[in-house]
């Protein structure tokens, strides 16, 4: 059985400036300048102010490790095992967390708050941004989940307000009545 390579974003979407700042050596991350603040994934509207406007601003490379899995089976081609998955908060937008992999490191060295740093690997017009330590002190480290996501309201006047569903039902209740749903109802 041929192992599947590994799956790239599709370039159409949203995100693709994510996906395609590593040819400049960028690690571009959303940005919403109404209210000011870091997003990714890439959204049509941002999650704290509904805002539309949505851009992509590079960032620096310098993020903290924040958690990791060693992974020892072979799902991929062309990844050899073992590899390590990682999420990591950049330092310049530490509520954001990248799923990512940590490269250039034995596993067992691998610390929680260990400083790493971006770099690129290029696969077909995608360049994957991994993380390979990087040098200095341990960064304190900010569990904090991401914001959540905060739905944008679609009208000023609630649908509850506008509309009533009004009634009221009864029928006998059981497992074992022999009765259909059009009996029932």
């Amino acid at each position: 059985m041929e192992m599947p390579a590994r799956p790239l974003p599709d370039l159409s979407q949203s995100g693709s400036a994510f996906w395609t700042g590593g040819a400049r050596g960028e690690l571009r991350i959303g940005w919403c300048p109404a209210c000011r603040r870091h997003l990714h994934p890439a959204r049509e509207t941002c999650d704290g102010c509904g805002g539309a406007e949505f851009e992509f601003t590079p960032i620096d490379g310098k993020a903290t490790l924040l958690s990791f899995t060693v992974n020892h089976q072979p799902w991929l081609s062309g990844v050899p095992v073992p590899y390590v998955i990682g999420i990591v908060a950049p330092n310049a937008a530490p509520r954001v967390h990248l799923t990512t992999n940590i490269v250039d490191c034995a596993p067992e060295r691998l610390a929680i708050g260990m400083p790493v740093a971006v770099r690129f690997e290029r696969c077909d017009d995608v360049w994957l941004p991994v993380f390979a330590p990087a040098h200095g002190p341990p960064a304190p480290v900010d569990i904090r989940p991401p914001a959540p996501a905060i739905r944008p309201r679609g009208a000023a006047e609630k649908f509850e307000r506008r509309s009533a569903i009004t009634g009221v039902g009864m029928s006998q209740l059981g497992r074992r009545l022999a009765r259909s749903e059009g009996l029932l109802a």
